[in-house]
């Protein structure tokens, strides 16, 4: 599968901004978790996950901000900056939202509010599973396969080789509301 952004950087822009409105047109915002919200966003983790390893827990020591629709926690991000020779880039650790509410711009939205939580940032990659390499790519996020090259800020060119995320999303610069 070739590299290439599925969506020009301006419209991947406008989405994120999109998904924020929509949000709060229904009441609901992105926030920090509570206590509470996060042991049912662990949970909503774990299901998403199912096929992953459990010793490791996507909220340690991360950035961690849900979506809730009153009592309920419907979406969650887990994810921090790294730095590195490529600059300063955001890990998107784990992204999960309610199958109820998945297509509703909730997963848009927790990208966005994780993205303007930092000031400078070179790049944002994270790994996913084929179910979801179509609403990254919809972002404007590259999409390469396990052994295919990556493209970095600086001109190297990295390769996936983690078999636990077959696919890894990429983007660069990020984009900001």
């Amino acid at each position: 599968m070739p590299i290439r952004p599925l969506a020009k950087p301006r419209e991947a822009a406008q989405r994120f901004l999109n998904s924020e409105q929509r949000l709060s047109a229904q009441g609901l915002h992105v926030q920090p978790a509570t206590p509470k919200e996060s042991e049912e966003a662990r949970e909503l983790f774990r299901a998403e996950l199912s096929s992953e390893p459990t010793e490791t827990n996507p909220t340690d020591g991360r950035d961690f901000l849900v979506v809730a629709d009153g009592s309920s926690v419907i979406g969650a991000i887990a994810g921090g900056p790294q730095g590195g020779r490529w600059g300063v880039g955001l890990q998107i650790h784990s992204v999960a939202v309610t199958p109820d509410r998945q297509g509703a711009h909730v997963g848009t939205a927790l990208i966005s509010a994780m993205l303007n939580r930092y000031e400078t940032l070179s790049f944002v990659w994270g790994g996913c599973n084929v179910e979801n390499i179509g609403f990254y790519r919809r972002l404007g996020f590259l999409v390469a396969d396990v052994g295919e090259p990556m493209p970095l800020p600086n001109g190297d060119i990295m390769t996936n080789k983690n078999k636990d995320y077959p696919h890894f999303f990429y983007l660069y610069p990020p984009h900001r509301r």
